[in-house]
């Protein structure tokens, strides 16, 4: 799987990229096998930071979300327990159409 980490006018550094690379791979491991890719990006808006998740299953499933905070890294947790909901919700309802077949 290829995850992506990119901020839009703001340096990242080092450490942020690996919390990143992390949280997003065992959110995604944990509802799905394995994903095509994923994307992050942050970018600095007027009260704080955005930050962006977008996660390619496959091509049935994908999953865009978002968070907003004064911190990089609270933006990004947002954004992750909310792309986590929706990928649970995904594989729920995976599961129970195929069980209804």
């Amino acid at each position: 799987m290829k995850i992506q980490v990119s901020g839009q006018n703001i340096d990242l550094g080092t450490a942020l990229p690996q919390h990143i690379d992390g949280g997003v791979e065992r959110m995604i491991r944990k509802y799905f096998k394995k994903a095509t890719d994923a994307r992050v990006v942050l970018r600095k808006t007027g009260q704080g930071f955005l930050a962006e998740i977008h996660v390619h299953v496959n091509k049935h499933i994908t999953v865009n979300a978002h968070g907003t905070s004064p911190d990089a890294y609270t933006a990004f947790h947002d954004a992750l327990v909310k792309a986590a909901k929706m990928l649970r919700r995904k594989k729920r309802k995976h599961i129970d159409d195929h069980r209804s077949v």
